[in-house]
């Protein structure tokens, strides 16, 4: 969500500057600002529940619609480096009951590692994602990218806190995305492509909807 301020800001700013713009356009742009800082406290609101053990926030979504509007957030950056997307995702509906903030954190973040890693390849820059159902009781999503891959000295360590392959990096963004996943009753996991790339993939719980018959022996 700080990223998208920071593209809606810069292109209302170049709009302005242009003077190409009317109120209709800024008011939208204005929106779309306030609503993802509003995000952006809501990810952090719910970081601080997780690391405090508050009890979760979880309902149920559709696992495809959340890789969608993940990918809407990073489009725009996407764009801009050349990278093409794929997405495969399950024709069948695949819910889950989670965090939905939570959840959508870790794709994002999975997604932006990809991204990074593609940026330093000249061409083929591709990311594809694929949702499916695995087993009976668990739902599979797995980003991949056509990046350099990760070496195998770093591999044992991806997930611990603090370890980063990149200059700037904290090396917590995977350590709490393992977190939030196994506090869902889930597994994440990561891999290196032959030839080239990398492969990160999460399982998560199936949501089973409470049948009529269920729902009335409860209300009894």
């Amino acid at each position: 969500p700080l990223s998208a301020i920071v593209n809606f800001a810069r292109g209302a700013m170049r709009r302005v500057r242009s003077d190409n713009f009317d109120n209709q356009t800024m008011l939208e742009v204005l929106e779309q600002i306030s609503l993802q800082a509003e995000r952006a406290g809501e990810i952090i609101r719910r970081l601080r529940n997780l690391v405090a053990r508050q009890p979760p926030v979880r309902s149920s979504v559709e696992i495809n619609d959340m890789v969608r509007e993940v990918c809407s957030f990073v489009e725009y950056d996407m764009r801009k480096l050349g990278i093409e997307i794929h997405l495969d995702l399950s024709p069948e509906a695949l819910p889950v009951r989670v965090d939905l903030v939570q959840i959508e954190q870790v794709l994002l973040n999975l997604v932006r590692n990809a991204m990074d890693a593609l940026e330093r390849v000249p061409e083929q820059r591709v990311l594809s994602i694929h949702t499916s159902a695995w087993g009976e009781d668990s739902v599979r999503v797995t980003i991949s990218d056509t990046g350099p891959g990760i070496p195998e000295s770093d591999m044992r360590h991806l997930f611990e806190p603090f370890f980063s392959t990149k200059a700037s990096g904290m090396g917590m963004g995977l350590a709490i995305s393992k977190t939030i996943i196994e506090d869902h009753g889930g597994h994440i996991a990561a891999e290196s492509i032959p030839g080239g790339g990398s492969q990160f993939t999460l399982l998560l719980p199936t949501y089973m909807y409470e049948t009529n018959s269920e729902q009335a022996s409860g209300v009894c």
